[in-house]
């Protein structure tokens, strides 16, 4: 049954029957009949962020976490241009979400005038967006809103999910349409799944001695975390992650590898290359993954590919044996086809990645010294050290010392060589040492002699002790 309703109160029921929960926007005058509308109802929270690109991540974030779309909204002109960043992150990193934006009233709009601008604060935020979303529609009839709330849901979810803007005029919100009450739109994801390229697929995963599966975001976009995780138990092979599926097996997973790429783990890149038979999962292979170099990234080893954007297989890395499938139906499938056959857990692979690890992670630190200079080698000889897989270069005091038992008894020789005559006013020694970096010309030589001398002092003190005597000096300044 139809009923007569304000087309924001529409747009408010209509994304409290998708499930939407939370809304973030920066309150302008061109959207204060949606965010009234949403206030009045009660059913969704209102997140008024200090500024629209922080609403646009917000919304990313909460499509990622729930699956659900995210909204955010903003008022026309710098309020909607202030979205672009967050709705181009949402695009390229797959993240469904509806944006509304404001506009001015139509009969505002410049149209096809040649002047820059007509109404107030108006800007083509359609135009700008539609090269990094789905979709991207300035609604000129009130009467549209239903068949577009859905397209654009339809849209932001199915194949490949991203972004899709929605652009209101202030007199087009604040209109009364005839509508029946809205419902949950049905999601169109094809079932379509190669079956015959999936059973080749099982065969050459239990024939290779070297497999490894790369998983990407499609997992998580697809809500597939469970079934990835189910399907690795059952095929026992390693896995590495692209830097957008890091939480696709659990740290401790005995298949979890590493992360790939310019910035992931190196033995995950080892493996990655030493690998006869590669599972590509819902990652699109970009250059930070595979190098510039795809024809030895390929080289003769066999590599599936499933994805369910058809323009991202075989696309850079050629010769793939591609399946273009959402990654939950194929999971879905391989799954119990799977269970016909008895996976090995490959004792002799998986030793070789841990070795690989394990030689990497040794000593990371001292590898990084060993780069250094000599000037910061004497300096941070024994004032660094490593926390966990990342290498932090952490400047401490006394925590971790890469010298021999000989080179410490010599330092502590030379320590005791210093201490006597110089260690009574380090302060006064210090600060002459600063004066003779003050001097125009460097300092004579003999200056430069004492500089040298005393640049031993930082050998004599902690960095706790030499702040403390750099504070006496600035107290006697």
């Amino acid at each position: 049954m139809n009923k007569k309703t304000k087309v924001t109160d529409y747009i408010t029921s209509f994304l409290v029957a998708q499930g939407v929960t939370h809304v973030f926007e920066v309150i302008g005058g061109m959207t204060t009949h949606l965010v009234d509308s949403i206030y009045r109802d009660g059913k969704i929270r209102i997140i008024s962020t200090h500024h629209e690109q922080a609403a646009v991540f917000a919304a990313e974030a909460m499509a990622r976490i729930s699956g659900v779309p995210g909204i955010a909204m903003a008022t026309s002109g710098p309020g909607a241009t202030n979205l672009l960043t967050g709705i181009g992150s949402c695009y390229f990193d797959s993240s469904p979400a509806i944006f509304f934006t404001g506009q001015v009233n139509r009969d505002e709009q410049k149209g096809n005038k040649p002047t820059r601008q007509l109404g107030f604060q108006e800007t083509d935020i359609v135009r700008m967006a539609a090269p990094i979303t789905k979709a991207a529609w300035c609604i000129q009839k009130p009467e549209e809103i239903p068949d577009l709330l859905i397209n654009a849901f339809d849209l932001a979810v199915s194949g490949r999910p991203g972004p899709v803007l929605i652009d209101i005029p202030m007199d087009v919100q604040r209109a009364t349409i005839e509508v029946q009450e809205p419902s949950k739109v049905s999601l169109n994801i094809s079932e379509d799944v190669d079956k015959e390229t999936i059973e080749d697929l099982i065969k050459s995963l239990h024939e290779a001695k070297r497999p490894l599966v790369l998983v990407g975001n499609g997992v998580r976009l697809s809500q597939s975390t469970d079934l990835f995780r189910q399907f690795i138990a059952e095929v026992k092979t390693p896995v590495v992650n692209s830097l957008m599926a890091v939480d696709s097996l659990p740290y401790k997973d005995v298949f979890r590898v590493g992360m790939i790429g310019t910035y992931g783990n190196r033995w995950a890149n080892v493996a990655l290359g030493r690998a006869d038979l590669l599972l590509v999962l819902g990652s699109r292979l970009d250059i930070r993954q595979t190098g510039s170099d795809v024809d030895s990234f390929k080289s003769d080893r066999i590599i599936y590919h499933v994805d369910c954007d058809l323009a991202e297989l075989n696309n850079r890395v050629k010769g793939c044996r591609t399946i273009n499938a959402n990654l939950n139906v194929f999971l879905s499938t391989i799954l119990p086809m799977s269970k016909k056959y008895t996976f090995p857990y490959r004792e002799e692979w998986i030793s070789e990645i841990k070795e690989y690890k394990t030689k990497e992670r040794l000593d990371p630190i001292e590898k990084w010294f060993n780069t250094q200079t000599d000037e910061i080698k004497s300096a941070l000889k024994d004032e660094i050290t490593t926390y966990g897989d990342v290498q932090y270069k952490l400047f401490i005091d006394g925590k971790t010392d890469f010298m021999t038992e000989e080179e410490k008894k010599k330092k502590e020789d030379d320590k005791k060589k210093i201490i006597e005559p110089k260690k009574s006013k380090p302060e006064d020694e210090l600060l002459n040492v600063a004066n003779i970096n003050a001097k125009p010309d460097g300092g004579d030589k003999e200056d430069s002699d004492k500089e040298t001398e005393l640049a031993s002092l930082k050998d004599i003190y902690s960095v706790e002790e030499g702040f403390n005597v750099i504070g006496k000096i600035l107290d006697k300044k």
